[in-house]
């Protein structure tokens, strides 16, 4: 997204002045305080409420800080990843979904709008949105990193046909027609 995009999920001026604490931010984003938690836990601070502060740390480390929270997954009185509980082993702990990535992205965007700094992206996969070069295709795909010429025939002598290849080139093939 933009930043004109992003400014129009913003909150007002009047809830911006409302806020004192990162708490406000939290509540106006939807954010779950152990969403929160964990993320500020990644930043350094789990209970940090110093509204600056958390508008002023960069935005790619929000943007990696963000992929990198992981949130247990609640199992029936487990208390342990791997060991068992009354449900069984404890699974581990999962990703953040869509929404409370995008949570979070708000949540950051709307304490820098309170100290007048521009909204940006943390969320989004811009990874995924900008067209990679396909030398085995006439047209540019989306997302899909490819091997210099030279790095696939390297990999193919090193690692034997199919390393490297796509769809139907990397299935085995038959001399018998």
């Amino acid at each position: 997204m933009t930043p004109e995009e992003l400014a129009g999920l913003l909150p007002t001026a009047e809830v911006l002045r409302s806020w004192t604490t990162v708490d406000g931010a939290r509540e106006w984003a939807g954010l779950s305080e152990a969403v929160l938690g964990e993320f500020l836990s990644l930043l350094g601070n789990r209970t940090l409420s110093n509204l600056p502060l958390a508008g002023a740390v960069d935005p790619v480390t929000v943007r990696r800080t963000i992929l990198a929270v992981r949130l247990p997954v609640p199992a029936d009185g487990a208390v342990a990843e791997g060991t068992e509980g009354p449900a069984g082993p404890i699974p581990p702990p999962r990703i953040l979904t869509a929404l409370e990535k995008t949570q979070l992205g708000l949540f950051y965007n709307a304490v820098r709008a309170k100290f007048g700094l521009p909204p940006v992206d943390v969320v989004s996969e811009q990874d995924l949105t900008s067209p990679v070069a396909n030398p085995t295709s006439e047209r540019p795909e989306v997302g899909v990193p490819t091997l210099e010429p030279s790095a696939q025939n390297q990999a193919v002598h090193r690692f034997g046909p199919g390393f490297g290849c796509r769809g139907s080139d990397a299935l085995p093939r038959s001399d018998s027609g």
